[in-house]
């Protein structure tokens, strides 16, 4: 059992890793909101890896606030993570993919690689696996 709770805990962390990556190496050679939609995946499969490892079942969302209440059900700790505003990234999820009004700009894409980067230092200082 814990095995797998192991390698689904990698298989999340290795996609939000992917995400996080494709984000900081399109940045200023592809429009914000494509590094801001990957920055958002990247932060939620981190949440939702934390999720898997220590067996807090969620549903089926791109709502990070969500899964980050989720997460503070577990650990209090993770009102720490409040503080980096992902409320801002809940957004990049849907609104961005399709044509809207509104596109982020290069500074929001900025920002949102480094609350992404500071979400994965703290997920997985929390995750006992070895990657």
């Amino acid at each position: 059992m814990i095995d797998k709770i192991i390698d689904e805990t990698k298989r999340w962390t290795k996609k939000a890793d992917t995400d996080l990556r494709v984000a900081k190496k399109l940045f200023g050679e592809e429009p914000p909101w494509v590094i801001t939609f990957h920055a958002q995946q990247a932060v939620e499969k981190f949440l939702k890896a934390y999720l898997v490892y220590r067996q807090k079942r969620f549903r089926k969302t791109h709502n990070i606030l969500e899964l980050l209440e989720l997460c503070m059900e577990v650990d209090r700790d993770f009102e720490e993570l409040m503080e980096l505003g992902l409320e801002r990234l809940k957004e990049y999820a849907t609104e961005f993919k399709y044509p809207s009004y509104y596109e982020p700009s290069e500074e929001e894409g900025k920002e949102a690689i480094e609350i992404a980067e500071k979400v994965r230092e703290f997920v997985l200082k929390k995750i006992d696996v070895p990657f």
